[in-house]
């Protein structure tokens, strides 16, 4: 599908403005530099009449990965692929960052992997080999943690 380019100016703007990298945001539209993307966002804000420079956008994806660890409980590392942070580690510190700034609790309690598993299954819709691939993990591995999740599911109930 081919994208106009007015689309790429407006999309190169709303996804800084959600935090989105520089890099990040040329990559998707296909561009092989950040300042293709820097100059679209700026093409559009100027014959839109929006703001620019679009400051503080880091707070925003600070705030993002926070919610996100915060609503799925998902590893550090899945957390850090979907959002375009470098590792797990950065995707962390910058959700700690925001709870500090914003007096949240911290840490946020850790999944285990049977229930990020569960999570993902049927929050997100995923199937099995999508959950092997985005955690790294073995088919069997995932079959074994969905089973785990349903025996103590299973055995909670009962109490």
């Amino acid at each position: 599908m081919i994208m106009r380019t007015n689309d790429k100016r407006r999309l190169a703007y709303q996804w800084r403005k959600q935090g989105d990298t520089w890099q990040s945001i040329a990559d998707r539209l296909g561009y092989t530099g950040q300042n293709s993307a820097i100059l679209c966002a700026e093409e559009h804000a100027k014959n839109s009449g929006l703001p620019w420079p679009l400051e503080f956008t880091y707070i925003i994806k600070q705030k993002r990965a926070y919610e996100l660890r915060e609503k799925t409980r998902l590893p550090w590392e899945v957390i850090a692929k979907k959002m375009g942070y470098i590792s797990g580690s950065s995707a962390r510190r910058a959700a700690l960052k925001h709870a500090k700034k914003k007096g949240l609790h911290w840490p946020i309690k850790y999944l285990t992997k049977a229930e990020i598993v569960h999570i993902m299954e049927t929050s997100e819709g995923m199937d099995r080999g999508e959950i092997a691939i985005e955690l790294g993990l073995k088919m069997d591995t995932v079959h074994r943690l969905m089973s785990r999740h349903r025996a103590n599911q299973n055995k909670e109930k009962e109490v």
